[in-house]
């Protein structure tokens, strides 16, 4: 190893407030519960939060040893470029593009059910900085 030519300046220590950080960021983070747990047909439904009066929704189900993503995304202007990056479990699993068609777009995919629960999280960048979240955890 080398050492660092950045010099580090030493600042007025601060009080670790780790338990008020986690606490803002569960209430704050857009996730949801499953619902109808009967062991293969699991669903997860979560609102999404956009900026700029667009909507998304995003919907997770077990099925068939896989997992079934549905996302969508509302948005008034018609025929504009969306990237979208599908996140499963902090890997990118999908990343493209999809074209707004009469003010809505809908993704769909299907990921690998991992060992566990799995927390999936969709991510839209639309026109002009539009940009809409959404993620939900499903128990594995």
């Amino acid at each position: 190893m080398t050492a660092t030519k950045v010099r580090l300046i030493a600042g007025p220590r601060r009080a670790h407030h780790g338990g008020f950080l986690a606490g803002t960021f569960l209430v704050r983070a857009p996730a949801a519960i499953a619902r109808g747990g009967d062991g293969g047909g699991g669903e997860v439904r979560a609102a999404g939060s956009c900026g700029a009066g667009a909507s998304s929704d995003l919907r997770l189900r077990s099925r068939d040893g896989g997992i079934r993503v549905r996302f969508q995304v509302e948005h008034a202007r018609s025929g504009a470029a969306w990237r979208v990056v599908l996140v499963q479990d902090r890997r990118v699993v999908w990343r493209g593009r999809a074209r707004n068609r009469a003010g809505s777009f809908e993704l769909e995919r299907t990921l690998r059910d991992l060992p566990g629960a799995d927390r999936v999280t969709a991510r839209a960048w639309g026109p002009a900085g539009v940009t809409c979240a959404a993620a939900a955890t499903l128990p594995g």
